[in-house]
């Protein structure tokens, strides 16, 4: 048990070394995608466990995945870990090509949030209409995140990655849908409804044509 426990702390400490080297990458460069070919000073150290710096990163990414579809009961990546990387804003998943579609729509839900202090996008309309009612595209990117997010709590495969659950977190999302409140209930019941005959007939005053 011993030898066990001074092995996971000789582990720690080249994870450690290692998490300094990628610290200074990202001082130098302002981000954390290390080239897999990337050297630094360490990389002449291997003895000590300082393999190349790119390849630690991708080897990060890669025992990541491993945590998350074993609910951490396989692979070396801990809590601990995480929380270290997520600190220093770690990219998991880097080569995203949705990633700026991503942050756009989530602008879109921010903007959503501020002004009407709900993150739930009702639907509105069926799918057979000529035109889409207001939000359609948002709702179903929220229900994608939801859906996500559900494969991540259920240790799947997930496009949902650690910081973008924080970013959801941070404006209130709703991961359920459930637990409507009042002013949930008035934006589903009236306020879109209205919005939906503005948009359907092209007005500004419903009250002109629905008395």
């Amino acid at each position: 048990m011993t030898t066990n426990r001074n092995k996971n702390l000789r582990d720690d400490e080249r994870w450690n070394e290692n998490l300094k080297r990628l610290v200074t990458f990202k001082n130098k460069f302002n981000h954390t995608n290390v080239p897999i070919k990337y050297t630094d000073d360490g990389d002449n150290e291997d003895a000590d466990g300082l393999v190349h710096l790119g390849s630690w990163v991708h080897h990060q990414r890669k025992e990541y995945r491993i945590y998350q579809n074993t609910n951490g009961e396989a692979g070396k990546m801990t809590p601990w870990r995480i929380a270290k990387l997520n600190k220093i804003d770690f990219q998991w998943n880097p080569g995203n090509r949705n990633d700026g579609t991503w942050k756009a729509m989530f602008q879109e839900l921010v903007s959503f949030k501020q002004k009407y202090n709900s993150t739930k996008v009702p639907q509105l309309g069926s799918k057979d209409e000529k035109n889409d009612p207001p939000y359609r595209k948002l709702l179903k990117w929220v229900e994608k995140q939801q859906s996500q997010y559900n494969r991540l709590k259920r240790n799947e495969t997930s496009q949902l990655t650690p910081d973008r659950v924080q970013l959801l977190e941070s404006i209130g999302m709703s991961w359920s849908g459930k637990a409507v409140t009042d002013d949930e209930k008035w934006l589903k019941l009236y306020y879109f409804k209205l919005v939906a005959l503005q948009h359907e007939y092209n007005i500004t005053d419903v009250s002109e044509h629905y008395s």
